[in-house]
């Protein structure tokens, strides 16, 4: 029998819509880009939402594949998470000031020549320009001034959640990097789901940062020479597994593993209120 947040979860992603076609997102995401670091630490990204996908994956503890790098459109505008760099001196390895550069013009809306706005970030705004990015460092009140505006959660205020995600509905870019454990390590006492900006700011664009760390799948960190697999965005993971256990398809044990996997991320790092969980007692 499921447990009550099982139930939860199980209800919650079955309201989800079809995961979004991102034909067109993904390989501007990835254009020129085959190899990336992993910056200082590697965590990983729960992906849930039907505007949101995984862009690279690394491997989980058990071989299966979780995001490191996923991205959504919210609204208007559109959104990237990293598990870490925007802290990171680590854009000349690889191709990792690619990613980077695509990234930013593809949040910022692929206008040609995109405003960043580097909010709360030391260091970033130069090496941005050194990418060739039009980046300056800016207020808050300065954000209808940019396109894209990159930010660290971990210096993200409760009251500034509320701005930022109006100004992604409304057309802007949010690109942020963060690893989940590692802020859990340093908040013991509080709720990763719930209580960190990051996941505050993301969760409603469909992904989360979550408590769990990851393996590089290349030397200089993760292989994005390959698409991730569908199966670790936990909606799709969540349509294949009912369609499995109807018997209305047949997954491969790797598959299995994979689905599963990617639901058990879910179920542990999905920000719930009470008012998801449908039948469960408080």
């Amino acid at each position: 029998m499921r447990s009550c947040r099982s139930q939860a979860i199980f209800l919650f992603l079955t309201s989800v819509p079809a995961l979004a076609q991102n034909q067109k997102d993904l390989p501007y995401l990835l254009n020129g880009v085959k190899e990336i670091a992993t910056g200082r630490y590697l965590g990983s990204l729960s992906v849930f939402g039907d505007q949101a996908f995984p862009v690279v994956n690394g491997r989980s503890d058990n071989g299966a594949q979780e995001p490191a790098i996923a991205a959504a459109r919210f609204g208007r505008g559109r959104m990237v998470a990293f598990t870490g760099y925007v802290e990171d001196n680590v854009f000349n390895v690889a191709d990792t000031g690619r990613l980077i550069l695509n990234a930013a013009n593809w949040a910022g809306g692929e206008k040609g020549s995109t405003r960043v706005g580097v909010f709360k970030v030391d260091g970033l705004a130069a090496r941005l320009r050194r990418l060739g990015l039009d980046a300056r460092d800016i207020t808050l009140d300065a954000r209808t001034n940019t396109d894209v505006i990159f930010v660290t959660p971990r210096a993200v205020e409760s009251q500034e959640i509320a701005p930022l995600l109006e100004y992604v509905r409304a057309g802007g870019g949010l690109i942020a990097g963060a690893v989940g454990w590692s802020w859990q390590e340093r908040h013991p006492n509080q709720s990763l789901a719930t209580e960190f900006a990051g996941n505050r700011l993301f969760a409603p664009a469909g992904l989360v940062w979550t408590n769990a760390g990851l393996s590089r799948t290349s030397g200089q960190g993760y292989d994005a020479s390959h698409l991730p697999v569908e199966l670790s965005h936990a909606g799709k993971a969540l349509q294949a597994a009912v369609a499995h256990e109807a018997r209305h398809e047949v997954l491969s044990a790797p598959d299995l593993k994979q689905a599963s996997t990617t639901l058990m991320r879910a179920a542990r790092n999905l920000p719930l209120d009470d008012t998801k969980l449908l039948g469960c007692a408080t």
